[in-house]
Formats: structure tokens, sequence, C-alpha cells
């Protein structure tokens, strides 16, 4: 009877090593998911304070699926804000300087020429003219250097 329960017991904790590594197992994967989710957070909240302070409000949602999506958000954002404050944001609107982007073009660079456009002759150049030309541009140098 005696060797009957040291079998049993000896079974049983092997059952729970067993079971403590598991659990460590899951909480490890548990903190390497929360660390990325709050890297990712983390940017994107940099990115939406700049930019509430700039005058320039963004939903969060909008943010974080431009990231999810692989699109330069930073780019996005930066570009976003300098039309807000040239008073363009009705032309260049958050979503359409994201998709540009999502095209392969610079935002940036659109809003710019934008702004110069303005300042130069007083002719406004819109945004649809202004993304063409870059993806454009783009393309003739790929081609050429490709």
């Amino acid at each position: 009877m005696a060797v009957t329960l040291t079998r049993v017991f000896s079974a049983a904790g092997r059952q729970g090593v067993a079971l403590e590594y598991v659990l460590l197992a899951v909480a490890l994967i548990a903190m390497a998911l929360l660390f990325v989710f709050l890297a990712i957070f983390w940017s994107i909240f940099r990115l939406w304070i700049q930019a509430a302070m700039a005058g320039a409000p963004i939903p969060v949602a909008k943010l974080l699926t431009m990231k999810l999506r692989r699109i330069k958000v930073k780019k996005v954002v930066h570009a976003y804000v300098m039309a807000r404050q040239a008073g363009l944001h009705e032309e260049a609107t958050f979503d359409k300087l994201a998709e540009h982007a999502r095209a392969g073009g610079d935002p940036e660079l659109v809003v710019r020429g934008m702004i110069a456009a303005r300042e130069d002759g007083g002719a406004d150049l819109d945004f649809d003219q202004a993304a063409a030309a870059d993806l454009d541009q783009r393309q003739r140098f790929q081609r050429s250097t490709g």
C-alpha cells in the first residue's frame, strides 16, 4: 500500500512540474505580446499627442490602422500638420495623404509643393495634381534607374 501511494504522489508531482512549465510558457508569450502592443501603441500615442498639440487632431484608430497597413504614419502626420497650419487641410485631408503614402508617394513633398505654389504665384495647385506629379516623378526615376 505504501509503495502505491508513493508512485501516485510522484506521478502527480511530475504532472505539476509539467503544468508549471506550460504556465511559464504562456506567461512569457503573453508578456511578449503585451510588449509588442505597448511598443506599437507608444509610437502611435506620441504622434497623436504631437498632432493634437499642433491643432490637427487625428483619431487614434486611424493611426493604428495605418500602422497595421505598414503606411509611414510619421510622414503622413507631419504632412497633415503642415497642411493644417498652412490652411490646406480642406484640400489635403488626412485620408488623402494616407492614400498617397500607401500608393508610394511622399505626402510631405506634396504639401510642400502646394504651399510653394500658393506662395509663389498665388496659383493654387490642388492635391490631386500635386499627388499625380509626385507619383509620376517617382515612376520616371524608377524607370531610369531600374
